[in-house]
């Protein structure tokens, strides 16, 4: 008997993970949702196999130790080879001008987006297997300007960079990666960035962008499932922004 596809997915337990995970799990995929916070992976995983998930384990996982993370490959090891790797944990502090942006947070953003981002495929790319699918979240802010966010906007440009070398890497084993690239979502980090400013903005946002407004997690889940299935599409960065940059919204 054939066992249903596997997919492994970082910052797991709320917005964009979370989402992408239940769009999985409707297609009947086993899981292995990782994130450092444990109890929101938990609650994640409560609503899965009424869902369709075929198996669903999670990892209590910090991106930016490698123990931890050679951990996690060594969970998803035991399940079998990955179909998927959607590699997404990310964070986003309240914009500010570059020259007030402290060290300590600029070490913080690069730590976790960028070289957690790095500590995961590194553990996780040889269990994917030949013909599977890399998708790591990345952002629009890797493509357009958006001032008060430029440290920000440097670890995802840093993302894209290093998604369309490793798509060159693995094409010989038709491992594709791509880059799923959203504009303004409704996630929990999203609200924290903003906090009492968070209505505002999305009143703010609904008039500026093309489509009419913030994206909801579950839209950009559906990117990275159609980017997981694209058997012919490798090194793309796709937004999913509602058209901000056709109008060089920034």
């Amino acid at each position: 008997m054939t066992q249903a596809p596997l997919i492994l997915i970082t910052g797991a337990a709320s917005g964009i993970g979370a989402a992408t995970a239940r769009s999985f799990a409707r297609a009947g995929w086993r899981l292995v949702l990782a994130d450092i916070d444990s109890r929101g992976l938990e609650t994640v995983r409560a609503d899965l196999p009424h869902l369709g998930a075929a198996d669903v384990v999670t990892v209590r996982t910090d991106v930016t130790s490698v123990d931890s993370v050679n951990a996690l490959a060594g969970t998803a090891r035991s399940a079998g080879l990955l179909d998927a790797v959607h590699a997404n944990v990310g964070i986003c502090p309240p914009e500010r001008p570059l020259v007030d942006t402290d060290p300590d947070t600029v070490d913080r953003i690069l730590n976790v987006n960028v070289t957690g981002t790095i500590n995961t495929l590194r553990a996780t790319v040889p269990l994917v297997r030949d013909g599977g699918a890399i998708i790591i979240t990345a952002s629009d802010s890797g493509l357009l300007a958006h001032p008060g966010a430029a440290v920000y906007a440097a670890s995802k440009i840093a993302l894209i960079g290093l998604g369309r070398a490793l798509a060159a890497e693995l094409a010989p084993r038709r491992v594709r990666v791509n880059m799923v690239c959203p504009g303004g979502v409704d996630t929990p980090l999203t609200r924290g960035v903003y906090g009492d400013t968070i209505e505002a903005e999305l009143a703010s946002y609904a008039v500026t962008n093309p489509l009419g407004g913030i994206a909801q997690p579950e839209w950009i889940a559906d990117a990275v499932f159609f980017l997981a299935s694209a058997r012919h599409v490798t090194g793309v960065s796709l937004r999913v922004d509602g058209g901000d940059g056709l109008m060089g919204a920034v």
